[in-house]
């Protein structure tokens, strides 16, 4: 009998977790079976128990998922994991990031452990999207952890290879989730308008703009400001939560500057150039599994670091464009290695 793998998705309107989603369901898909059911992982599944035993694998995908209170808190998929039957383990889930430069004092929580141990018992191998969570994991006494990347990396893998930006035209700058950066993004708005003065530069809001059950009120009025802001330095604005046809247009862009991880990896998946400013240990991780520049926004002298990178950048952004291609190429080996171990359950 053909059972199905369960995934857990987490995207409820960040894109960057649609993103995540959508590239994992593409690689089940390719390299495992086209037999899948999704579930959301922020609901508790207990009265679901017989789908789930019924199933090859739970398979958790993506996300910053490696916190302190992943399970029950992130992951209240079940009451009592031992009802679970079944293998389960991750695909390309990261570090929580916090605390960003001291990731040697992370610990997770007695229950967290439960739920992680349940894995490596099960399955055995779990999957991390980058070193710093890889070192995380290993400090923390789980040995079978493999750094495949995220899901995103591979979601071009068939016609991957770097393009040649040398002036850029099109550019993305993606704004920061923590409000405290409002001043700091409306100055980085300001070099980038200064630098690339002919250039058309698009603002992007991974998780929206306006208030909503997702968004508070402050968040918000943060995130309006800046959008004024970008409109009055002669920016366009874009929404891009919820759906990923929002973001089609980045394919047509030649540079990616900002915040947001998984538009940094979006633009290098399809052998774009990024520089990625990092809020937290996410950041932070992403790239130092690359060998990019930590460009790390509570660093001292961060703008004038971020001012001299970007200067330097379109001279060497070709170089940079094809280490990152090739990398990526090399690690598919090691995720396509991880879903035959899968599908052979």
């Amino acid at each position: 009998m053909n059972k199905p793998y369960i995934l857990l998705s987490g995207a409820v309107k960040n894109i960057g977790d649609f993103l995540i989603f959508d590239s994992a369901k593409k690689l089940i898909k390719k390299h495992v079976s086209e037999n899948i059911i999704e579930l959301n992982r922020w609901e508790n599944h207990s009265n679901k128990i017989e789908l789930l035993n019924d199933s090859k694998a739970i398979i958790i995908c993506g996300g910053p998922g490696f916190a302190k209170d992943m399970y029950p808190d992130i992951y209240p998929f079940i009451d009592n994991l031992k009802k679970i039957k079944v293998p389960v383990t991750t695909l390309g889930v990261g570090w929580s990031g916090k605390p960003a430069l001291h990731y040697e004092k992370f610990r997770f929580s007695e229950n967290s452990k439960k739920l992680l141990n349940y894995m490596k018992e099960s399955f055995g191998q779990i999957s991390c999207r980058d070193n710093l969570t890889d070192m995380v994991l290993k400090q923390n006494g789980y040995e079978s952890s493999l750094m495949t990347g995220c899901p995103v990396w591979y979601r071009e893998i068939d016609s991957l290879k770097p393009r040649k930006i040398l002036q850029p035209k099109k550019i993305v700058f993606t704004t920061p989730a923590n409000r405290k950066l409002t001043n700091q993004t409306m100055r980085i708005i300001k070099l980038l308008r200064k630098k690339y003065k002919d250039s058309e530069i698009t603002v992007s809001f991974h998780r929206g703009i306006m208030p909503d059950k997702y968004t508070g009120v402050r968040d918000s009025a943060s995130y309006l400001s800046m959008s004024a802001f970008a409109k009055y330095k002669g920016c366009s604005v874009k929404d891009v939560s919820y759906n990923l046809d929002n973001i089609e247009f980045y394919k047509k862009a030649d540079l990616h500057i900002g915040y947001r991880v998984h538009a940094h990896l979006f633009f290098l998946a399809n052998g774009l150039p990024s520089v990625l400013i990092s809020e937290d240990g996410r950041g932070i991780g992403m790239s130092r599994t690359f060998g990019l520049p930590e460009l790390y926004v509570y660093k001292n002298n961060f703008i004038d670091n971020f001012t001299k990178y970007i200067t330097e950048f379109n001279e060497n952004s070709l170089l940079i464009s094809k280490n990152n291609s090739e990398f990526i190429i090399r690690k598919y080996e090691v995720i396509k290695s991880f879903l035959k171990n899968l599908k052979e359950l």
